[in-house]
């Protein structure tokens, strides 16, 4: 419980960065929106190949795939947090391609959005604009107590990022297994 209390003190401390952090995020979610067809094939061409990989995956399999995807992506952005900006780069991308996404499927059907991307967005949007955050934060304390830093940023990884992205996982696995 002093972990979750930490990171929310760090979180207090630190309003501008989860300010920015955030407004990044959603910036490239607008920008998705508006320009969802520039990705269209690309995002295309990776939906097939998911499927593709997925599609005889038991729920057991399609979730473990879905919960180490989104885990391995939070741990690269904290990761690559030692160049300060990847994290920011790599937060608005994930945000034009939700955005992307949104836009696409809210044009086919609005229910699409509410009933299956947004249960588990609530979870994992939090999960990856905090994994940015610890990526900055580590990368900001390159000079000085690193060591201090990339300890606490493992412990606020396992008992934030984890499970809200196990959350996530879950939530998304079963709305894919109903649809």
């Amino acid at each position: 419980m002093n972990k979750i209390i930490d990171l929310i003190n760090d979180l207090k401390n630190d309003k501008k960065l989860i300010i920015s952090l955030t407004i990044v995020f959603f910036a490239g979610f607008i920008f998705g929106t508006i320009f969802e067809n520039t990705l269209l094939q690309l995002q295309q061409t990776i939906t097939d190949i998911l499927l593709a990989k997925t599609q005889d995956y038991n729920i057991i399999e399609l979730f473990g795939f879905i919960l180490y995807n989104n885990l391995r992506m939070a741990f690269i952005t904290i990761l690559l947090g030692i160049t300060i900006v990847l994290p920011f780069i790599i937060l608005a991308f994930n945000g034009f391609i939700a955005g992307a996404i949104v836009k696409q499927k809210a044009l086919e059907s609005t229910n699409y959005v509410f009933l299956y991307l947004l249960p588990h967005g609530i979870f994992e949007i939090p999960a990856i604009i905090i994994a940015s955050y610890l990526g900055v934060k580590l990368g900001l304390s390159i000079k000085k107590d690193f060591k201090q830093r990339a300890a606490k940023t493992a412990k606020q990884f396992t008992y934030i990022v984890l499970p809200l992205l196990l959350i996530a996982a879950i939530i998304e696995t079963l709305l894919i297994a109903l649809n």
